[in-house]
């Protein structure tokens, strides 16, 4: 009873029982299995298609072709010049940090109205407005910093960053490798990636991370979506806000 949407790759269509597979994972009930795979068989015919929808694995600044207009994705939507309709997602399996709840008066409320007073927390909101448009201005990678004892609100200050594209969930450790902390930064792009309490990370792979993360490029490596196949090198565009 619920309308759910799911975006297929073409080459899923050379089997159909993987895309039926697919979708009784989301909750389709299929009373006729035999009815159903001649159904998903028929749409390997492109004409049967309402209209073609593009998937990347970056969010941030993209664009379909050269010299068309940029737009920005997440995970959430699709900003965009008015007029113009992108038919383009995220992969699902990215988690960009994006998320909405309540409005921008909501906000300004609980959270906007308390940095009036602070300079950290003014900061910290605009590194994670200047992440969004970091690409644009022509501007490099950079980080920032906060030290300090324990208990003084730099963990509150990655909190307020987080809180202007997603919640407190977007805050995370530098308890990783730096393989791993270079796949996070790659689904932080074009925005601020936050991490927490760098004390906590292995002191090299840290160094490694920070060296390779503000220098914007990431190693080669296998790829987890498909194997046996390398992914080239990709270009980091963000901020980091961190502290320790």
């Amino acid at each position: 009873g619920q309308n759910q949407t799911d975006y297929l790759k073409p080459s899923l269509l050379l089997n159909p029982m993987r895309v039926l597979e697919r979708l009784v994972d989301l909750g389709l009930v299929v009373r006729n299995k035999k009815k159903a795979l001649a159904l998903i068989s028929e749409l390997q015919d492109s004409s049967h298609l309402a209209r073609k929808i593009f998937q990347t694995s970056s969010p941030g600044w993209l664009r379909t072709v050269e010299n068309s207009p940029y737009f920005y994705l997440t995970s959430r939507a699709v900003y965009q010049r008015r007029g113009r309709k992108e038919e383009i997602v995220l992969d699902r399996r990215v988690r960009d940090g994006f998320s909405i709840s309540g409005d921008l008066s909501t906000w300004n409320k609980a959270v906007g109205n308390l940095c009036a007073e602070n300079p950290v927390l003014q900061l910290s909101v605009s590194l994670a407005l200047a992440g969004l448009i970091l690409r644009r201005s022509g501007i490099p990678n950079f980080g920032v910093q906060l030290n300090g004892l324990s208990k003084i609100g730099k963990t509150v200050a990655l909190q307020v960053a987080a809180s202007v594209i997603g919640s407190a969930e977007s805050v995370l450790s530098w308890n990783a490798t730096a393989n791993g902390l270079e796949e996070v930064a790659m689904s932080r792009q074009d925005a601020v990636l936050i991490l927490d309490e760098m004390g906590q990370g292995d002191p090299r792979q840290v160094g490694d991370s920070v060296y390779r993360i503000l220098n914007g490029q990431t190693k080669i490596r296998h790829s987890s979506s498909t194997e046996g196949v390398l992914d080239s090198c990709r270009n980091f565009v963000g901020l980091i806000l961190s502290s320790g």
